[in-house]
């Protein structure tokens, strides 16, 4: 088979190559620690590249692009990005634990803690395992339990679905990752195209079940709403201990913002949280951070008065 061409180059948007960069130097840094590495050094290791990822992002923030598809950890993990620098060693945790699931059985881990507490056993099953392999690696008790298939193009794929690898053919995919993969190798083309559809395949199943809970979500709950200076606001219901939110922040961009069940306002950004809890509600229409939140998610009271007003309906229709 003849050399492969660059032309995937002028379909993936350079982010994802810049990102690739530090992916890989940050798994040649792991592998030179030797087979049982330091938890510590890890952590650092994961943290600098976390800082490293969101440099690449904020440059490229400004840039026009379409996505080929919907960002795969936008839907994997809870909080896509850290509140504040270094990040805390629960989103670390957090972050880890997310991902270590996700490979292992193909589904969010918040998707599988919502079945969970609506009693699927199964799905508590899977959290429990994960969970107990989490703690041996956090503490250094035992080797984890390796997901199928390789990783690294696991991770690659996470990161750079959206940036264009979903629409490479599978010759372009393969001469991609040859450039791209920290494992050295030269690529066949058709496993990596069966490795993508799987990765689709499990992308699509957790969004058609998003789809499916939503449907019994009250509209509100779901909506966006679209204030001033190009601001978006979005609701995202609880998931496993993490209350439920009202995330800000630039159409088409990570959020900037999160609001909590209290009216409380968190950074994802550099911007100063006092003056933002001061103008944010402004941009809204609405008077208090509180009454943002409550622009998705019904007080108590108002859910008493919706429920009394759904029971007079029925009571009219019977």
């Amino acid at each position: 088979m003849g050399r492969r061409t660059d032309s995937w180059k002028q379909k993936v948007h350079p982010l994802f190559i810049e990102g690739t960069a530090a992916y890989r130097d940050a798994v040649r840094t792991w592998q030179a620690l030797g087979p049982q590495p330091p938890v510590e050094r890890i952590a650092q290791i994961e943290s600098r590249l976390e800082k490293d990822l969101e440099a690449v992002r904020v440059r490229y923030s400004n840039a026009q692009y379409t996505p080929t598809t919907n960002d795969p950890l936008n839907l994997i993990l809870v909080d896509v990005g850290v509140t504040s620098w270094p990040p805390s060693q629960r989103e670390m945790d957090q972050g880890f634990l997310e991902l270590l699931y996700w490979k292992r059985f193909k589904e969010p881990l918040w998707i599988a803690l919502q079945k969970a507490n609506a009693g699927d056993l199964d799905a508590l099953r899977r959290v429990n395992r994960v969970g107990e392999d989490f703690q041996k690696f956090k503490f250094g008790k035992g080797p984890v339990k390796a997901a199928k298939g390789d990783p690294d193009h696991g991770a690659l794929l996470d990161l750079g679905l959206d940036l264009g690898l979903s629409a490479l053919n599978p010759e372009e995919l393969a001469d991609c990752f040859d450039c791209v993969c920290p494992c050295g190798r030269i690529h066949d083309a058709d496993a990596l195209k069966k490795q993508r559809s799987r990765k689709q395949k499990a992308l699509k199943m957790a969004t058609n079940w998003l789809i499916a809970e939503r449907a019994k979500m009250s509209t509100r709950e779901w909506m966006a709403a679209y204030g001033m200076y190009g601001l978006q606001a979005k609701g995202v219901p609880a998931v496993g201990e993490i209350g439920r939110r009202v995330y800000v922040g630039k159409v088409g961009q990570l959020p900037w913002w999160h609001v909590d069940e209290q009216g409380r306002l968190f950074s994802h950004s550099e911007f100063d949280e006092e003056s933002v809890a001061k103008e944010l509600p402004y941009a809204f229409a609405v008077s208090t951070l509180r009454e943002l939140f409550d622009m998705f998610f019904l007080s108590d009271a108002g859910q008493q008065d919706a429920n009394n007003n759904r029971q007079t309906k029925n009571g009219m229709s019977s």
